[in-house]
């Protein structure tokens, strides 16, 4: 039987008659309807944690204390030992500059700026307060200097060899925290339109089996790869 009364719209069946048409009953809800998919993907550093290790001056790389990618580096461990004839020089004229200004003989030439000016270009070039302290102390000039890390992170490229030349600006190593990483998908030309900005993902790596990571899409791209012929998401 049907009833319209009072905007209510209701239909009695038995139980039997709900038996013989295999009904089931269920409360009404809202729920979301989706296809689950499984796809490949590649993990991808994030760029914006990526730090370019340059040379700040020409000189020759006298030795590479990381040369394997993939090693982890903590702020202040040693990565490189450089000779440069220009830091060489910097580091006579600071010494002379801090003797002469310690020896009160600086009636026409203030040394105390002059020296103050070396250091400036010793710290532009990657040494530090300590290093420049004790070549100032120890009274010598170092031919080879040891450059240290100014950030922690893993070795993902390295730029040069040892003995090599490096340029100024010329990249030395590259480090990314990897604390966040990109998941890209391959989507096959019409399957992104299954997919949405925003949706959550379930994440499974082979290495933690058991283990799920999750996240959302943040990018579906609007070419299809030339030559793989896939969508990146």
């Amino acid at each position: 039987k049907r009833f319209n009364k009072d905007g209510k719209n209701k239909l009695h069946i038995s139980a039997e008659q709900m038996k013989l048409a295999n009904i089931n009953e269920d409360t009404v809800a809202v729920k979301e309807i989706s296809e689950e998919m499984a796809v490949a993907a590649k993990t991808s550093p994030d760029e914006t944690q990526t730090t370019v290790i340059s040379s700040w001056i020409t000189g020759r790389i006298e030795q590479l204390s990381i040369r394997n990618p993939g090693e982890m580096v903590h702020k202040g461990d040693l990565l490189y030992e450089i000779y440069s004839e220009q830091l060489s020089a910097t580091q006579k004229d600071y010494l002379i500059a801090l003797n002469q200004s310690k020896s009160g003989l600086t009636e026409s030439i203030n040394y105390t700026q002059i020296a103050e000016a070396a250091k400036n270009k010793m710290l532009l070039w990657g040494l530090t307060e300590k290093q420049i302290n004790e070549i100032g102390s120890k009274n010598t000039v170092e031919n080879i200097t040891p450059i240290y890390s100014k950030d922690d992170g893993v070795i993902t490229e390295i730029g040069i060899k040892e003995g090599d030349y490096a340029g100024e600006g010329q990249t030395i190593y590259r480090l990314n925290k990897l604390s966040n990483v990109w998941i890209e998908m391959q989507l096959y030309a019409g399957e992104e339109r299954k997919v949405y900005l925003g949706e959550t993902v379930k994440i499974k790596f082979y290495d933690y089996p058991g283990k799920s990571f999750s996240g959302k899409i943040s990018f579906i791209s609007p070419e299809l790869s030339s030559h793989s012929k896939v969508i990146p998401v």
